[in-house]
This record gives C-alpha cells, structure tokens and sequence, in this order.
C-alpha cells in the first residue's frame, strides 16, 4: 500500500530527508519535510550513527555545497494488517523488508485523522519515554511529510519513523529462528493470536521471575493510563517467547530470579529482561525483552 501511495521517487526524498538530519546538512535535494523535529530530537539523534548506516546515509559535497544521499525506502508488507497504513523501511546495505531483525525502526503511513489528533498528544508521550519506569509504547522517532508524493500528483503522504518492535530481542544473533512467532495480544477478544498463546502454553501461560512481571506491569499501567486520560483505544501486547534452558517453574508472585519454563521447553531470556529494566529510562521499548504471566498482564491492560 505504502509503495503505491508513496512512488520511488517520493520514497528516495523521505530518505534523503531523514539522513539529511542525521548527517546535519540541509535537506535542499528533497522536497520531504520532518515536522516537529525539536520534539522528536531526543529520540532520533541519539541513534544518529546506527541509523545513517540503517538507511546507507552518504553525504556528498557538489557545487551547492553539501547534500545528504539514501537508496530510497522499501515497500513493507505486513500480514494480518487491520490499519490499512503502508509501511516502509530503510534501504540501506543489508536490510531486507523480510526478516524483522535488519531494521530498527519502520515508517508507518498516517491517515489524516491520526495526523490530527497526534500533535497535542507528543507532548505526554515524549514525557512517557523518558520516565524512570520506562514504557512499552512503540516509540515515534520522527514524523515525515512529502506533499506531492508521486509524479501524478495527490494528497501529501505523512509518516511517523517509529521502532521496529518486531525484531528480536537484545542477545539474539540475527537470523536466528526463534521457536515461536511474536503474539500480537490485544485483550478484546480471543483472537488467533490469544487461541494460538492458549493453544502453546495452555491456560497456566507463562511463568517469569516476579521482579520482571513487577517492572512489565509497572511500565503497562502507566501507559494504559496516558491512553485511557486520552480516550484513546486499540492497545496491543506484542509478546514472543525466547527458548532458555529448562528451569523450575516458578509462580508469577514468587521471589525466584530465575528464568522459569512452560513444560521445561520455554521461558523468559534472563539477560535480556535484566537489560530492559537498566535501559528502561532511555532505551527505546522492547515488548520482546521479557514474557509475561498471561492472567495478570491481561488483568492490568484490561
């Protein structure tokens, strides 16, 4: 969808915009614009070096002086979509739209409601990404704007860079097939994602050390409190399951810090979960850090 609102030409001016930022040079070869660039600061620079890698950011100097160059963007497919948003990612060396884990961040197209509506909100969420408790909200990184989007003219084409909370988690070495696809839990109904998480784990779910469900929870309450002051709705849980060795198991309110199993077979990825509580402050969201106890974390978003 993103590929037929926003041509090759218009996917190449959002990636030259976004390393033009990165590269601090100005964007004078790209007609894309980033709006809100002071608000979104904090969250895009300090990625600046992984990310001009990301999108293949070169600056070249001419007779105007210096320009920033990208290979454009790539079309995204995403299955299971409800949205109907396009999304696209980076097109730098090694990035593949296929495999989650050789991109950190994706473009997700906004309608015109959500570009509405989203101005008067950042404020909060920014205030909620840096928090000391931390946030599991998918990070915005940058709100990108093309006002002609394709040789035949149309409406602008408006997108938010956000965190690519698909790919795997901290420790796991690219490629890496993990033994069970993410859950996209949205605590409304029995979805297939909620019948497949029963179907694998059964009606116990899993079972984490207590110190992580505390800071999960701590993190969800929060956010589903920012959305709820808002009326806003659509809250997902985005889970996958990291195999670890066989362990004990262990009740959601023990005091065990050890990585628990469902049947011996999965259980949380201790290093991982320990890094999400240190980084939590700065660090951008990562739903895939931990598991969760599946009664209580459906009782607090609910």
């Amino acid at each position: 969808r993103a590929a037929r609102m926003c041509d090759a030409g218009c996917r190449l001016s959002l990636a030259q915009s976004i390393c033009a930022v990165l590269l601090e040079i100005d964007p004078a070869n790209s007609s894309a614009q980033l709006l809100h660039r002071d608000t979104f600061a904090p969250q895009l620079l300090p990625r600046r070096r992984a990310l001009s890698a990301e999108f293949g950011c070169r600056a070249v100097e001419g007779e105007a002086g210096w320009r920033a160059e990208a290979p454009p963007m790539q079309a995204k497919a995403v299955s299971n979509g409800k949205s109907g948003s396009g999304f696209l990612v980076a097109g730098g060396e090694g990035v593949a739209p296929s495999e989650a884990g050789s991109y950190s961040v994706l473009l997700k197209q906004l309608h015109p409601p959500e570009a509405a509506l989203l101005p008067p909100l950042l404020p909060a969420l920014m205030a909620r990404y840096a928090s000391p408790g931390g946030s599991l909200l998918a990070r915005y990184v940058a709100w990108v704007r093309v006002p002609d989007p394709s040789s035949r003219g149309g409406a602008p084409f408006e997108g938010m860079l956000m965190e690519n909370v698909a790919r795997p988690p901290p420790g796991v070495a690219r490629g890496t097939r993990l033994p069970f696809a993410p859950f996209d839990m949205k605590g409304i109904r029995l979805y297939d994602h909620e019948r497949r998480f029963e179907a694998t784990f059964g009606r116990r779910g899993l079972k984490v050390p207590a110190r992580t469900l505390a800071s999960l929870t701590k993190a969800l309450d929060a956010d589903v409190e920012l959305l709820t002051a808002r009326n806003l709705v659509d809250y997902s849980y985005l889970l996958t399951a990291v195999a670890t060795a066989p362990a004990s198991p262990t009740e959601c309110g023990g005091a065990s810090d050890r990585p628990s199993g469902a049947g011996g077979e999965a259980g949380a990825a201790r290093g991982a979960a320990r890094g999400a509580e240190e980084r939590a402050p700065v660090a951008p969201p990562r739903l895939l850090q931990a598991c969760y106890c599946r009664h209580v974390a459906a009782a607090s978003a609910s």
